[in-house]
């Protein structure tokens, strides 16, 4: 957990074990450990997903990840494949509705919290931005009267304002999430601090 300089710094995987401790609503890890060693045949689509070992680079949202998938063989490969070089996690592939990104990021004088949603995974991928939300911070108050949206829409502020009463729990000035609401139940993906 420790970068550069002794700055805190936070992989993908260790974000998952810190949501938890904050009690976020977050994706259930399952051991490809005892996936792969049981005989029976997996029952529901998994995303197989790595973590860099080092502490440089947390936030590469372009390494190689596998969805939808049920084959033992397929995330075997996966994992020798890369397990020499990252942490490789599994959970159950989340079917959103709706995902977004959350990023705080600090200056000198005072910090922003920026919130972007997607329709679906393409369209995060092209970074085809559904609405976008930025709050103002100065010091720890998140100033709410003062919520600047893309697109003026009750049913996302609903959902930002959802995921912000997660947010305001991290204690660090910078950090980025991801997320995504599911048949109406929000879950946490990932969250990096670098």
């Amino acid at each position: 957990m420790k970068g550069k300089n002794n700055i805190v710094t936070i992989n993908k995987l260790e974000g998952i074990g810190l949501m938890r401790l904050y009690q976020f609503p977050t994706v259930n890890l399952i051991s490809i450990e005892e996936l792969l060693c049981d005989s029976t045949e997996i029952n529901m689509d998994l995303s197989i997903r790595l973590s860099p070992k080092q502490t440089s680079n947390t936030r590469n949202v372009f390494q190689p990840s596998i969805h939808n998938i049920r084959e033992k063989k397929v995330i075997s490969d996966f994992v020798l494949k890369y397990s020499s070089d990252f942490n490789v996690f599994a959970h159950r592939t989340v079917e959103p509705e709706l995902i977004g990104t959350a990023s705080r990021y600090s200056t000198f004088y005072a910090s922003s919290l920026y919130m972007d949603t997607y329709k679906d995974w393409g369209k995060r991928a092209k970074q085809l931005v559904h609405n976008s939300m930025i709050v103002p911070v100065y010091g720890n108050r998140f100033l709410l009267s003062a919520i600047e949206m893309k697109h003026d829409s009750e049913v996302d502020r609903k959902a930002f304002l959802e995921v912000f009463s997660h947010l305001r729990k991290i204690p660090f000035e910078t950090y980025n999430v991801e997320f995504a609401f599911e048949k109406g139940i929000l879950a946490f993906s990932e969250l990096t601090i670098d």
